[in-house]
């Protein structure tokens, strides 16, 4: 008959598996800036959180610390951490408010230390309120860009119809 998929179960990653996330942690580590650095991510940072395999984990955990203090422009980080932050609330969602267990590895958590923060909270706000009034000012400008265009329309509109109105007040003369 059919062949059903197995489930995976979360337990040990098989050799070639391992092998797999180990290639994938060191290309995030020397090459992070590239078209599918979103897939790389999710797969990273699923396996930092990894419970029985040591060795996946840290490599993972490593991998997102040397991403972390590379990253100049900051997307990469900005993409990663928020992959992380997802998978957290998401599990915490799964674990229904149990205790005990351990929803977030502290290995992940820790690569978090790695990340240069620069901006201060005021320079933050201030950035993010001046994003606000250019998306306001353009936001602006495009409205009065319509609003030009109607104004031509019906301009464009009465000169017919003034036209049309010349047109039948001389023939009636």
């Amino acid at each position: 008959k059919g062949t059903k998929q197995k489930k995976f179960q979360g337990g040990p990653p098989t050799t070639l598996a391992a092998t797999a996330i180990l290639s994938l942690s060191q290309l995030l580590q020397t090459c992070y800036n590239f078209n599918f650095r979103s897939n790389l991510l999710q797969i990273i940072v699923r396996q930092a959180n990894h419970r029985s395999c040591e060795e996946v984990r840290s490599s993972c955990c490593q991998a997102l610390a040397a991403m972390f203090s590379k990253d100049v422009q900051g997307e990469a980080s900005l993409e990663a951490v928020r992959r992380m932050s997802k998978m957290i609330k998401e599990r915490q969602q799964h674990s229904g408010g149990r205790r005990g267990g351990i929803i977030v590895r502290p290995e992940l958590l820790n690569t978090w230390l790695s990340l240069p923060l620069r901006v201060h909270e005021d320079e933050a706000m201030a950035a993010k309120l001046a994003a606000q009034a250019k998306a306001k000012k353009a936001k602006k400008s495009q409205r009065d860009k319509e609003m030009a265009d109607i104004e031509k329309e019906m301009k464009e509109g009465e000169a017919t119809v003034d036209k049309m109105e010349l047109a039948t007040n001389q023939a009636e003369i």
